[in-house]
């Protein structure tokens, strides 16, 4: 246990998350103290003779800056507190964000269709991944790229477009007799004769105005939508790669490669002046949005400029990346336990989307298409759905099973309470029946650090008996996954412990399969 001193502190040391504090003040005769920390008054305790006053404080699990309060008679004082996480949670941060992206990645190859040439995710360190990005797309393609953009803008292909226009008749060049007319009037001396005895030789008046068709040119087309589209995904890719960059360069802790990620942030910063001066050439202000990619073309293929304007878009679409703003990648270390949740929900889409005979026949997870980057999304909700045969598996994050009648089908609680747990796999049979596998992610360990806590045990008894249709139980086992290197854990009642980290998911793999060899057809 750590002791603080706040008689004459402006600050005060940090202090590691989980770890207890005694914090103390020298009072005068006859001084009364109070102290709290984020509002909450804590409870002094004083030895008997002794005029030193002292408060003892567990941050938990609350990262990041407290304020504490001293209250000396009337006066007040505040002095700042840092908790910080502790260092095994620290590495552990660095390894799931470092996982999610490329487990995110994977999927979105699995679950988005595909891109050209792309490959799943390598699992290697994220300063080499920023290198390989910026090298292929900016020290390598930019300025061909470029300079095909100008090429093109200096002349670029058009083709015409058939129109009409309503114009009045004495300027009209010719008519569209197919046209109805306008209004009529009577015709003006100076209209010849014979356009009177052609449009109407019976006599009487002629249409005020008519429809004269024409052919312009036309710079929008499908090609040059492509190269707009490129041009804004280069321009968000540089932006991306070099954000990156920058939080990189900013990671405590002795980074490799320092001078090389400094200068993909700089090279990152300069491609994207480029490609904002490119994006304001005139021709591409009347070109419309892409609004679907259908390959290449003949012009595409044919013309030099344009095949590498359509070689960059090959280029990035081999290597799609996550939008920065993703909040998968925005999680602050405070939020760990979150983290941990949503790569846990991912691990398991992971093992169910590359499970040997169950193809995929739904999902949520990539929900669409943003400028041709896939998203990835986890939100409460399905997430995704294998199928063989009469059995079909559903993954499900954050599901509410409320209270239902004994006599109802659908899955809900046994009891009076909502039973949310973070993950369940349903399996949806014939006439109705449902069969379940509960998964419960707990970012938290017991005191020996090895095994998860027995509070987070009693919540997966409490799900393996509360949640069934027909008021009886249809969970077959319920387990909790934490955060440790340890034997999986599986009990007679049904109830399991599943130790999980990145690069030791054999016990998940092994737990999944398992449970679905029951609905596989022979």
């Amino acid at each position: 246990m750590l002791r603080f001193a706040l008689d004459d502190a402006a600050t005060l040391p940090e202090l590691e998350e989980h770890q207890v504090v005694e914090l103390s003040h020298q009072a005068m005769a006859e001084q009364w103290l109070e102290l709290s920390i984020d509002g909450l008054v804590l409870e002094p305790f004083l030895h008997p003779g002794d005029s030193t006053w002292r408060w003892r404080w567990n941050p938990g699990a609350a990262a990041g800056i407290h304020q504490v309060q001293l209250q000396i008679g009337t006066q007040q004082r505040s002095i700042p507190l840092r908790v910080i996480p502790r260092t095994i949670d620290r590495q552990r941060y660095d390894l799931l964000l470092q996982d999610l992206q490329a487990t995110a990645y994977d999927l979105m190859l699995l679950l988005g269709g595909g891109f050209e040439g792309a490959t799943t995710a390598a699992r290697i360190d994220r300063p080499r991944q920023l290198l390989s990005a910026y090298y292929t797309l900016f020290e390598q393609r930019l300025d061909l790229f470029i300079h095909a953009v100008q090429q093109i803008a200096a002349r670029p292909r058009d083709r015409l477009r058939a129109g009409s226009e309503t114009v009045p008749l004495g300027q009209a060049a010719s008519l569209d007799p197919t046209a109805p007319p306008i209004s009529y009037e009577p015709a003006p001396p100076s209209m010849a004769p014979d356009l009177q005895a052609k449009l109407r030789p019976e006599g009487g008046l002629l249409p005020r105005s008519g429809v004269q068709r024409h052919s312009r040119a036309d710079v929008d087309t499908y090609e040059h939508r492509l190269l707009k589209r490129t041009l804004d995904l280069l321009l968000r890719r540089a932006q991306h790669v070099g954000a990156l960059a920058e939080q990189e360069l900013q990671r405590p802790g002795n980074l490799r490669r320092a001078a090389e990620v400094r200068r993909v942030a700089e090279g990152c910063a300069h491609a994207a002046a480029r490609l904002r001066e490119l994006r304001m050439l005139p021709f591409l202000q009347q070109v419309r949005e892409l609004d679907s990619y259908h390959g290449s073309t003949a012009l595409l293929q044919r013309e030099a400029a344009y095949r590498d304007v359509y070689r960059t878009w090959i280029a990035l679409r081999r290597e799609p990346l996550i939008a920065l703003d993703a909040p998968l990648l925005q999680i602050p270390i405070a939020e760990l336990p979150r983290l941990y949740e949503l790569w846990c929900a991912l691990q398991i889409a992971l093992v169910l989307s590359t499970t040997a005979d169950w193809p995929l026949v739904q999902q949520q997870l990539v929900t669409d298409l943003i400028e041709s980057e896939p998203v990835l999304r986890v939100e409460p909700g399905d997430l995704l759905a294998i199928q063989q045969g009469l059995w079909r598996i559903v993954l499900r994050y954050q599901p509410r099973y409320r209270p239902r009648a004994a006599d109802t089908a659908t899955p809900g609680s046994l009891d009076r309470h909502v039973r949310v747990p973070d993950l369940a796999l349903e399996a949806h049979g014939p006439d109705g029946a449902v069969r379940m596998l509960i998964v419960d992610a707990k970012y938290r360990l017991d005191a020996d650090q090895q095994h998860v806590p027995q509070d987070a045990l009693a919540e997966a008894y409490a799900y393996k008996g509360a949640i069934g249709q027909h008021g009886q139980s249809c969970v077959d086992a319920a387990f909790v996954v934490y955060p440790a290197e340890a034997a999986l854990e599986q009990y007679r009642s049904g109830v399991g412990a599943l130790p999980l980290l990145p690069g030791a998911d054999t016990h998940l793999r092994v737990l999944i399969d398992g449970w679905l060899a029951q609905f596989r057809q022979d």
